[in-house]
């Protein structure tokens, strides 16, 4: 692999991060330092983990990152609890993003997987 850009597991992830800061924008302004930020630092954390991890010149430490990036997708799975239930986001966009998050989880877990 030449690149994290390679990566599926890169590219669905910057997909769902392209989408909490579309969510985020719903969000009440302020919110704009607490949770819209959080939420958007979280989902970067993500992607961010992935290529930062994919550089790295063993597989332990490229797991090490991979574990983090893990860790920030389930912080994003909060802060999508919480939007719901402060009714930031509708029921209909809750499960859409989630669906996305979920699939984002699955192949890093399938990555994490391989790389062990």
């Amino acid at each position: 692999m030449s690149s994290y850009k390679d990566l599926l597991v890169y590219n669905r992830g910057f997909e769902f991060v392209r989408l909490v800061y579309r969510l985020t924008l719903l969000f009440p302004k302020e919110e704009t330092y607490g949770l819209t930020s959080q939420f958007r630092r979280a989902g970067v954390s993500v992607i961010a983990n992935i290529a930062e991890g994919q550089s790295k010149p063993t597989k332990k430490d490229f797991l090490k990152f991979l574990y983090i990036s893990s860790g920030s997708l389930n912080e994003c799975e909060c802060y999508l609890d919480l939007a719901l239930a402060l009714e930031y986001i509708t029921h209909e966009q809750y499960v859409f993003l989630d669906k996305k998050r979920r699939e984002v989880g699955y192949l890093l877990s399938r990555l994490i997987m391989s790389q062990q």
